[in-house]
């Protein structure tokens, strides 16, 4: 089975989740970033995030890291922004490419515990993509080291 972990972090936390995930050296891990890197850096990109979540804005993004092989299973981790899926996330969710018979973990990182609705957005993207098996774990950031 070969595991592919996507991440989205501004702050390093999804980040410290997604390479935790791969730390046995099984899988690889891309990360996708914002273009412009700084959109989202401080006061006025924080505000700016959650108007562009709202809005559901589509957003520039490039991946970084390998991708050799056709993954079996993939692991997205990503923050809760206003009780949603990122604008940089859902974009890259509605542009990419995945195989449909694909198993799909969704791991979700709120400070509030409120990620139902990020999940269900996820899962609504994907199936129209033609994955049908997903899984979900929900991390509040208390519980990170």
């Amino acid at each position: 089975m070969s595991l592919r972990v996507y991440y989205y972090s501004r702050t390093g936390t999804c980040a410290k989740v997604a390479h935790t995930y791969t730390q046995n050296g099984q899988g690889e891990v891309v990360q996708i970033k914002d273009v412009p890197e700084n959109r989202y850096w401080g006061f006025f990109g924080f505000i700016k995030g959650g108007y562009n979540t709202v809005r559901k804005k589509e957003i520039s993004y490039k991946r970084v890291g390998d991708q050799v092989k056709t993954p079996s299973e993939i692991v997205f981790v990503m923050p809760v922004w206003a009780g949603q899926v990122p604008p940089t996330v859902r974009t890259f969710l509605m542009k990419e490419n995945f195989e449909p018979g694909v198993k799909v973990t969704v791991i979700t990182v709120s400070k509030s515990g409120k990620y139902e609705k990020t999940f269900s957005q996820t899962v609504e993207i994907l199936e129209k993509k033609g994955i049908q098996e997903f899984h979900h774990r929900n991390l509040k950031e208390k519980e990170i080291d």
